[in-house]
């Protein structure tokens, strides 16, 4: 089995939650890419990987659902896109230091994300009694 057939079984084998915890590290991934390349003086690289990362953002962007609770897709609209932007300024200087204001929101997302999925499965244990 190649690693974009994992890749699809641990896709189409996981929760929600998950999927959304595969999103933040495949944005912070690529970001990183996008990082090293620029460091690397490889600019078409670095576009690429940039690229990925704006694309996994954008997912997350349209996975917001404001009928839900507004306030909090709107607070969570804004920090997508101001990686966004974030990534387009490194993409049109060159310049790394836009990449790591990204990173540093995308971590603190993923972090955060881990932690409430944790909260949740706890609670789910206690509600049935584990």
């Amino acid at each position: 089995m190649c690693s974009s057939d994992l890749l699809e079984e641990r896709v189409l084998s996981a929760s929600p939650e998950q999927l959304q915890a595969m999103l933040y590290e495949a944005a912070i991934r690529f970001a990183q890419l996008g990082r090293s390349r620029l460091e690397q003086r490889d600019l078409a690289g670095a576009s690429d990987a940039l690229g990925r990362a704006d694309a996994v953002l954008q997912e997350l962007l349209a996975g917001l659902r404001p009928e839900v609770d507004p306030t909090l897709c709107r607070s969570f609209g804004a920090l997508y896109q101001f990686c966004v932007r974030k990534l387009e300024d490194a993409r049109r200087t060159a310049e790394v230091e836009p990449i790591n204001d990204a990173l540093l929101i995308l971590d603190h997302l993923r972090r955060t994300w881990l932690m409430v999925c944790e909260k949740l499965a706890e609670s789910a244990e206690v509600a049935a009694g584990v």
